[in-house]
């Protein structure tokens, strides 16, 4: 008889090797849960409300706009209306309506600078008077293409605005006159990056830098005076789909390409540093370990990024025939692995005050570790948390264990019990080996345990250890768990397998349940 136990999966999702390849740290399908750093498995956080009223329409864009007096106000866009949102309990007042459903914005000694695709607004921050930003008097100056732009900068080392994404001239980066965003002049307002490589499709500033995106690659602008500025491509295969999907990470920028999504290092942009490139320059966040999930994306376009608490939350959309955002790929810095995040359609991302905010259909949400449902967006109503985890097609040893049957005779769980008395998790466990299935029903919440100390509810351990008679044999040993009960949080500590190995041959007996085994 041998025990074997796997208590590691921080190496997240590998939906791409074959099965023997994959690390025993690593499972085919992790959705809607974290992995610790130290390896344990537990649901992902839920959603609160912002507003506990429907906005009755899809809030698209969400915006933080620091003040000066380092105060913040949160802002807004829902339908066509740009709207200032209360920040205790999430009620909108409607500030102006706008001719798309998104702006481009900056906010500038106070201000706050907009685009609508027919308008170019100036929000004085010391009141509410959204007006028409003032032109500089200049027969030379025109604004008008810069109200249809897209994409708006402002670049600190210059003290110069940039806008693109123009519709009727798409290859153009416009900029202004120093210090003046009302001053973008006619014949020199606007240069072309390069030729040939389509329209514009994004513009970030990163340390003293412009970046530059197209679908097929970047170009970088370097300087201060636009007559001794240099421009040079970066050494990049690719481009980005969604300018908001671009985002800073630890000493890199992150963003989706068409192959992926991507990390790229500063000093592939700067002229200033000098490094020893490595395969860390840039990488695909996915390559060998997610690229099922890649081709499974579609309109990257809308893609939305952000950072917080040391992930990369990419949301994507997987379904041709819904137009938003519903999965968010989540890369944690540290483990340097992916789970997903599912049940959550994610129109826009506002990290701000160590908070991480969700627009969506009719409502903005919080994403917090200690809201344990979700949120049903038509109704306002709690929704349970449903997740999953395929966990990898085990050998039960070494490899060359791999060729021989062993005959698993009980499966063991180790689990965290939530402190909530009387409370229950229950969840389905299926153990597969290979034509065979068994499927169970476990429960976390421990019996009695007489005399217990140290501060707990009387009767009750945080660790819980289970196990089922299940006498199932095959080459390889899989176990899916899958959990939907409301407020029900699972942590999974490592999974058991007490087997022997054996000849090929035999038949499965006894089916058993991970609830009230003797």
């Amino acid at each position: 008889m041998a025990f074997i136990v796997y208590n590691n999966f921080t190496g997240g999702i590998n939906d791409t090797v074959p099965p023997d390849n994959m690390q025993d740290k690593e499972v085919r399908h992790a959705e809607n849960v974290t992995i610790s750093n130290r390896g344990g498995i537990e649901t992902r956080p839920g959603n609160f409300k912002l507003n506990e009223n429907s906005y009755n329409a899809q809030v698209n864009q969400i915006i933080e706009w620091v003040l000066k007096d380092g105060s913040i106000r949160y802002l807004a866009v829902i339908g066509t209306d740009l709207c200032e949102i209360s920040k205790t309990d999430g009620t909108k007042t409607i500030k102006k309506s706008l001719n798309r459903d998104f702006i481009a914005h900056v906010t500038y000694r106070n201000n706050f600078y907009f685009i609508d695709g027919d308008g170019f607004y100036e929000w004085d921050g010391e009141t509410d008077t959204i007006d028409d930003v003032d032109p500089h008097d200049d027969e030379t100056n025109d604004l008008e293409p810069i109200k249809r732009c897209k994409y708006l900068i402002f670049h600190t080392t210059s003290f110069r605005f940039f806008a693109a994404g123009d519709p009727h001239d798409s290859q153009a980066l416009y900029f202004s006159e120093v210090g003046d965003i009302g001053y973008f002049k006619t014949g020199t307002n606007k240069m072309y990056p390069v030729s040939g490589s389509g329209a514009i499709n994004g513009i970030k500033q990163i340390l003293r830098s412009i970046l530059v995106s197209y679908k097929s690659g970047w170009h970088v602008w370097n300087g201060i005076d636009v007559a001794t500025a240099t421009w040079k491509g970066i050494p990049l295969p690719v481009g980005i789909t969604s300018n908001d999907s671009v985002t800073l990470t630890p000493n890199s920028l992150s963003f989706l390409s068409d192959d992926g999504p991507y990390s790229i290092h500063p000093s592939i942009i700067s002229d200033d540093i000098q490094i020893v490139y490595d395969k860390d320059i840039y990488r695909n966040l996915a390559l060998g370990t997610g690229e099922n999930l890649v081709r499974s994306m579609v309109h990257k376009e809308t893609a939305k990024a952000c950072f917080y608490g040391n992930k990369f939350y990419l949301a994507y959309g997987d379904d041709k025939d819904n137009p938003y955002n519903n999965k968010i790929f989540v890369y944690d810095w540290d483990l340097r692995g992916h789970v997903i995040y599912s049940g959550i359609q994610v129109n826009d991302f506002m990290v701000t005050e160590n908070k991480l905010f969700i627009a969506t259909k009719n409502y903005i949400l919080e994403h917090n570790k200690d809201a344990l449902t979700d949120i049903e967006v038509d109704t306002g109503d709690e929704i349970p948390i449903d997740w999953e985890v395929v966990f990898k097609p085990y050998s039960l040893g070494n490899d060359s264990q791999g060729y021989n049957d062993k005959l698993v005779n009980r499966l063991f769980l180790s689990a965290k019990q939530y402190e909530i008395e009387n409370d229950t998790s229950p969840f389905d466990i299926y153990i597969y080996s290979d034509y065979s299935d068994i499927g169970m029903t476990t429960d976390v919440n421990e019996s009695l345990v007489w005399g217990r100390t140290w501060g707990k509810l009387w009767g009750y351990t945080e660790l819980v250890n289970q196990f089922a008679m299940v006498k199932v044999k095959g080459l390889r040993h899989q176990v899916v768990m899958r959990g939907s009960a409301f407020k029900n949080p699972v942590f999974i500590y490592s999974i058991g397998f007490d087997f022997a190995e054996v000849l090929p041959g035999g038949n499965k007996i006894d089916r058993g349940s991970l609830i009230n085994e003797t």
